[in-house]
């Protein structure tokens, strides 16, 4: 907060702080009554971010490292025989977070943020608040009193990722996509949804899906989104599309490929006959979703752009809220979507620095065909009659 001396009214806060230049530098919000025009203002990079969240997502996101922590003090520093009078002594981390994935640990110091010196947890939470999910930051910290070390974080949203720690980065965890989803429904809370419906991604989310909405008793459906696969390789793609037509792309991808407008628009107009051709083979009927706890789920997210474009698709049909539960995950595609969702279940992450492959994390893999997709469908419609 900034804290002035201009006279803010009762009623009229929100107004705007303007400097001497006749700029507006924040946006007046509270006095202290009993003091003598003591006012405070938001910084209006702040509100600026937060404009620019609620009209990319609807709502503001908080990046997020993970850990609570005292601030160090002579006194502190002198109790505990710590080498520093400054910086940030972490006491917890929490096991789902960027930190602990990056190996931080209780006792800690941590004293600056990207060559930034931090003195306080206040200096520390606003060197992260003002930075977007997915950038990546350099924490300088000192352990066991004279080790100095950086780690690099890369920040997500608060709360809005929970992983199986003992499955973290580990290969062939499950034997199948059905152990796959059990291990899901173990993670998700089922008391806190609102009359959910689970919606899978054809064709490998199918048994996950059906699986997962079993144990959860709740409804199952197909929502058929295609990756934009490259015409030479159908294991890759640069972006996908859903059924509504919303089209997206890894411009990062495309450019690095130089893929020539006339290929992107065969393969865009490929997909969409697929998804029409596989809404008739299945016999999918769009579940109503609105209002509704909408879990999306698939056997794994790679780049993640099939996921986002079924995001998109949901999003527009005003659920409850919108929860990804996927059994594994490259850290790369959480980070691409977990801005558009409100909370993500994925019990297996895994690193893609050198390479990321779905399978990776099955004992057991097959592609699924249409005909197993329709057994999956009709078992499930089976169980409820």
């Amino acid at each position: 907060m900034i804290q002035t001396d201009a006279h803010i009214n009762p009623g009229n806060s929100g107004g705007p702080l303007i400097n001497l230049n006749g700029e507006v530098i924040g946006i007046n919000t509270a006095i202290i009554p009993f003091a003598q025009g003591i006012g405070f203002a938001i910084p209006v990079n702040t509100a600026k971010k937060v404009v620019n969240d609620l009209i990319s997502y609807g709502r503001v996101l908080r990046p997020w490292i993970g850990v609570q922590g005292v601030d160090i003090n002579e006194k502190v520093a002198e109790y505990y025989g710590l080498p520093v009078s400054r910086g940030c002594l972490v006491i917890d981390v929490a096991p789902n977070g960027p930190a602990g994935y990056h190996g931080i640990q209780p006792g800690d110091i941590i004293t600056a943020v990207s060559g930034r010196n931090v003195d306080c947890m206040e200096e520390l939470k606003s060197a992260v608040e003002m930075l977007n999910i997915g950038d990546v930051i350099e924490l300088t910290i000192i352990r066991r009193k004279n080790t100095k070390y950086t780690c690099r974080v890369k920040l997500l949203g608060m709360g809005g990722i929970v992983v199986n720690e003992r499955l973290t980065n580990r290969y062939h965890v499950f034997k199948d996509r059905e152990e796959a989803a059990v291990e899901l429904a173990k993670m998700i809370r089922v008391e806190e949804l609102v009359n959910p419906v689970v919606l899978a991604i054809p064709s490998g989310g199918v048994p996950v899906g059906a699986t997962l909405a079993s144990i959860l008793k709740c409804e199952f459906s197909l929502i058929i989104c295609r990756k934009l696969h490259f015409p030479n390789n159908p294991e890759a793609g640069f972006g996908a599309v859903n059924p509504d037509g919303d089209v997206i792309f890894n411009e990062e991808l495309i450019n690095y490929l130089r893929i020539d407008r006339e290929t992107i628009d065969m393969v865009v107009k490929l997909e969409i006959e697929e998804i029409k051709k596989r809404l008739k083979t299945f016999g999918s009927v769009e579940a109503l979703i609105s209002n509704r706890s909408t879990i999306i789920t698939d056997d794994g997210l790679a780049s993640g752009y099939t996921m986002l474009s079924a995001i998109k698709y949901v999003k527009k049909r005003k659920p409850e809220r919108i929860i990804i539960a996927v059994p594994t995950a490259s850290i790369s595609a959480l980070n691409l979507i977990a801005p558009h969702a409100d909370i993500i279940y994925c019990a297996n992450v895994r690193s893609d620095v050198y390479g990321f492959a779905v399978a990776d994390a099955y004992k057991e893999w097959h592609d699924v065909d249409n005909v197993e997709v329709l057994s999956y469908i009709n078992k499930f419609r089976n169980k409820v009659s």
